[in-house]
């Protein structure tokens, strides 16, 4: 047998231990490296992540200056369009009444004087007062706006005989409705 020498078992156990360290160093090592790559590797993808969001952002931000800008041509397009559609209706409005006291003053016979015309929003026609020479005039005068296609009703509201320096002549009032819409 041969003798057991401490000395010998301490430097084995110290070759042992150094080869256990060095074993556990080369894989702290390892994971090292592994974890620096993941490091670098995420901060790269955050990078680019981050650069792509600033680009995204600044596109949208154009984007939206772009929609401001078509939502205001818009609303002037929109405003427009709006204000000839009342400018279309105010000349058909127009026309209409123009037509209606053309009817009225062609009805007229010659010993009738007109001294208003006005246009009335609640029947949607006209208050007509004048003056006749005589209750006949006034009388053929209501006939043909009677018979004019233009009105679909004429009432008679007033008459008067008034009189001035020895002549009498007619006050009277009256109202038309319209019969034609022009549009």
């Amino acid at each position: 047998m041969r003798p057991f020498n401490l000395a010998e078992m301490r430097i084995a156990e110290r070759g042992f231990c150094r080869q256990h360290i060095n074993r556990h160093l080369r894989a702290i090592m390892l994971l090292i490296a592994v974890a620096l790559c993941v490091a670098v590797g995420s901060q790269a993808c955050r990078q680019t992540i981050m650069n792509k969001a600033t680009r995204v952002k600044s596109e949208l931000a154009g984007v939206q200056q772009k929609r401001v800008a078509i939502k205001r041509r818009t609303a002037g397009v929109d405003a427009r369009l709006s204000q000839r559609g009342w400018q279309r209706q105010l000349a058909a409005g127009s026309r209409q009444k123009l037509k209606m006291m053309e009817s009225v003053t062609a009805c007229a016979p010659d010993d009738v004087w007109l001294s208003a015309i006005e246009s009335s929003q609640e029947n949607a026609g006209l208050l007509i007062q004048g003056q006749a020479a005589t209750v006949e005039s006034m009388t053929v005068f209501i006939d043909r706006l009677k018979t004019d296609a233009g009105f679909k009703e004429v009432r008679l509201t007033s008459a008067k005989i008034a009189g001035q320096n020895g002549s009498s002549f007619v006050d009277f009032s009256l109202e038309a409705r319209e019969a034609f819409n022009i549009k």
